[in-house]
């Protein structure tokens, strides 16, 4: 299951949330990612986001997941501080996250 949300304000667009509803493999029920989230800058700081994230929380509950889950770069000190500030916990402690490019993409293709 996935989902796009968006948040407007005065009929344009501000900031969306990509959800999607992964099931587990080991265990019984599924959990939701975020895959992306994205806030203009200039709506920064007035609550789209926040909005955005407790919608997808009503979303989780709502597909049955057991767990949220949402991955930042590290260098995105004010993402860190925000996902805090919503009760996430950084678990990279706990594991460590690989990825491998299968391709690149060229110019013209």
């Amino acid at each position: 299951m996935s989902i796009v949300l968006v948040a407007e304000r005065d009929g344009e667009a501000i900031a969306c949330v990509s959800l999607h509803a992964v099931p587990y493999l080991e265990r019984t029920g599924r959990w939701l990612r975020i895959e992306s989230l994205v806030v203009d800058e200039h709506a920064r700081g007035t609550g789209a986001g926040r909005a955005l994230v407790d919608a997808a929380e009503v979303i989780a509950r709502h597909w049955d997941c057991v767990a949220v889950e949402v991955t930042s770069a590290r260098y995105r000190a004010d993402a860190q501080a925000f996902y805090a500030a919503l009760g996430f916990t950084d678990e990279c402690d706990r594991s460590a996250r690989f990825f491998k490019v299968l391709a690149q993409e060229t110019a013209g293709q």
